[in-house]
């Protein structure tokens, strides 16, 4: 078809008309209603300009024509439409003639998305792949035993292993697994402090019982350093 160019040119001198009656605003007293109207209008010129000028730059190709060798756009009288019945009574057996043809513009969409679904599905794999190959590698690395399953095929980690992982994130993945480590890190500490007080506390009855036993040599009483020797080997076991 043609007429697109026209289209463009038609746009621009509506843009221009309702420019100068904008510039007129100011002179008269005109009611909100009507500026607000107005810029309304030429919003909408403008979006549906750009979307010609779109077409027609990557499209269809034609010249703009000037302004002044537009036609002048005539009035149409109303008529009123009497529908056909060949085309509103249901015929029995009849085909649409061309029902498989599309209009240009329809057939460049279709291969314009189509050429977007390709790259995005090539895109996608890409990724997945990327993924893949690096949880294998994560796993080998950390010598688990789902790196063994994954690497006796070509096909992506197995279900099971996906199910894993869901189940991770959905716990809070990494941040929360390096949470857990910073508390299980404290958790250690207090234990160790705990230990070290442990053995303060069996040095100190150690050198009371020794203290007593200096004053009183002919006590029979076992000692605390027998008594506590266990207590001592579990302490220095569970470090």
């Amino acid at each position: 078809g043609t007429g697109y160019g026209e289209e463009v040119a038609r746009f621009n001198r509506a843009d221009t008309f309702v420019a100068l009656a904008l510039a007129q605003t100011s002179k008269y007293s005109l009611a909100d209603s009507l500026t607000f109207g107005a810029n309304g209008l030429r919003q909408a010129i403008q979006q549906h300009r750009q979307s010609a000028e779109h077409d027609l730059r990557t499209v269809y190709m034609e010249s703009v024509p000037a302004d002044s060798s537009l036609a002048e756009i005539t009035s149409v009288s109303m008529v009123r439409p009497a529908a056909l019945p060949e085309l509103t009574e249901p015929v029995v057996g009849l085909v649409p003639l061309f029902r498989y043809v599309l209009p240009q513009h329809i057939r460049t969409a279709n291969v314009k998305y189509q050429d977007e679904v390709t790259t995005l599905l090539q895109h996608v794999s890409a990724s997945a792949e990327g993924a893949t190959n690096a949880a294998r590698n994560a796993l080998s690395a950390k010598g688990l035993p789902g790196s063994l399953e994954a690497a006796k095929t070509e096909n992506p980690l197995p279900p099971s292993l996906w199910t894993k992982v869901q189940r991770v994130q959905a716990m809070g993945g990494a941040p929360r697994l390096a949470s857990m480590f910073e508390d299980l890190k404290a958790t250690a500490r207090r234990a160790l402090q705990t230990m070290a007080t442990i053995d303060e506390s069996l040095d100190r009855e150690d050198r009371t019982d020794a203290e007593f036993r200096r004053l009183n040599p002919d006590f029979p009483g076992t000692s605390s350093r027998v008594l506590s020797a266990d207590v001592r080997t579990n302490n220095t076991r569970m470090r």
